[in-house]
């Protein structure tokens, strides 16, 4: 709850082209980073750290099924809901009642991967302790546990942005 109250605090005034900038910017890019840094971690450890961590190849097979959903997802905003959330912002209220529908299901699809990967990483935080990994494992395994970490928390700022503040914004104050 303190995280809803931290961004709806960081978002309240900006419109939604606004938003879908910082979503880019802030967690696009920060995704775009840290999943394939974490993934070659998670690979290399599979060789060194998979006696010491029992469920290894479940999170590292989590995690690669997370890794393509998300990067699917992001593409699907970057290259179709996005640029029709900015025109769609530009365009005059009589001509967005057509579109509402479209826009709906398009939003429904964004809605439901979101859900899907709230699932995995839950899955991922539970195989791996809340990231709490054991103390007989490579520093390297320690580094990714603590990336899976952050990369969780800024999932979640990054879900509660789109799937509260940027349909609201939509809907409500600019009526789409």
């Amino acid at each position: 709850m303190m995280m809803e109250t931290i961004i709806k605090n960081d978002v309240q005034s900006d419109s939604a082209p606004m938003i879908i900038d910082k979503i880019m910017t802030e967690h696009h890019d920060y995704f775009k980073y840290n999943l394939p840094i974490i993934s070659t971690i998670l690979n290399s450890a599979m060789r060194f750290d998979k006696k010491a961590v029992k469920n290894l190849e479940l999170i590292n097979k989590h995690f690669v099924e997370f890794k393509e959903l998300l990067e699917a997802h992001i593409a699907e905003e970057k290259y179709i809901l996005f640029p029709v959330l900015q025109k769609l912002s530009l365009e005059e209220e009589k001509e967005l009642d057509f579109k509402a529908a479209e826009l709906k299901n398009i939003y429904r699809k964004i809605w439901n991967e979101i859900n899907k990967l709230s699932s995995l990483l839950k899955q991922i935080k539970q195989l791996t302790n809340n990231y709490n990994p054991a103390d007989n494992v490579s520093q390297s395994l320690k580094q990714c546990f603590w990336d899976l970490k952050m990369l969780d928390l800024n999932c979640e700022k990054y879900f509660i942005m789109e799937k509260k503040h940027l349909l609201l914004k939509l809907i409500i104050n600019e009526k789409f």
